[in-house]
């Protein structure tokens, strides 16, 4: 689907992986303005590859739609985590 000459995508992932995109999704929009004191000069900061290679842009909008698709499908982003057992450690991931 072509809209406003920008390509949309669809995946499928499972919540566990959804759950991983939220995680580093939100941490790397957390620190979108890493490379910007205080002061408003630039800095080398932090995640200046992802800043450099695909921009702000694309870290803030990748995280709006990770954020709403997880708001919205799920019970919530703790739901998305590793299975737990009684005693709350995680259990072990089926391997096929």
């Amino acid at each position: 689907m072509d809209l406003n000459n920008e390509k949309f995508i669809n995946i499928r992932v499972s919540k566990r992986e959804l759950g991983l995109l939220n995680y580093m999704t939100r941490g790397l929009f957390a620190r979108i303005d890493s490379d910007v004191t205080s002061w408003g000069s630039s800095c080398t900061g932090h995640d200046t590859i992802e800043h450099d290679y695909f921009g702000k842009d694309a870290i803030r909008g990748l995280y709006k739609e990770i954020k709403f698709t997880v708001d919205t499908f799920t019970e919530g982003e703790h739901t998305l985590r590793l299975p737990r057992d009684h005693h709350g450690n995680p259990n072990p991931v089926p391997r096929h």
